[in-house]
């Protein structure tokens, strides 16, 4: 697999992880790790695609009454691709939100098999949680 299979990978997760969980999961390795830093109450390691899907993005999205999401941008080298990633919406405490993510996704073999998760962590504490 090339640099743009790998690409492909990431976009198609991307473009289905919240809309046809069933496939972003067959694009995730069973044992991949996701992470994301710092003390948030969604922040750590999530080991395994069963953690990363009923842990993490099966839950994360609760504390939002409307978002949006939209890649903007994604740079690829073998095996790995960054993607930039822009989120919207209102929080359930009423709150506008709007931020840029940053993920950097190791793919092998047509997975993903690991992504670290950056982010502003005191914007997304401030606007989400507090």
């Amino acid at each position: 697999m090339g640099v743009e299979d790998d690409r492909m990978v990431v976009d198609e997760f991307f473009a289905t992880r919240f809309t046809n969980k069933d496939r972003a999961r067959q694009l995730v390795h069973p044992d991949a790790i996701w992470i994301i830093p710092g003390t948030l109450p969604l922040s750590g390691v999530f080991n395994g695609r069963d953690s990363i899907f009923d842990d993490y993005l099966g839950t994360h999205t609760d504390n939002f009454e409307t978002v949006t999401s939209e890649v903007t941008r994604t740079i690829a080298e073998p095996g790995v691709v960054v993607v930039e990633y822009h989120a919207t919406g209102r929080t359930r405490k009423g709150r506008d939100y709007d931020t840029i993510y940053y993920y950097v996704v190791d793919v092998a073999d047509g997975q993903i098999v690991k992504v670290r998760q950056s982010l502003d962590t005191q914007y997304a504490q401030h606007t989400i949680y507090d």
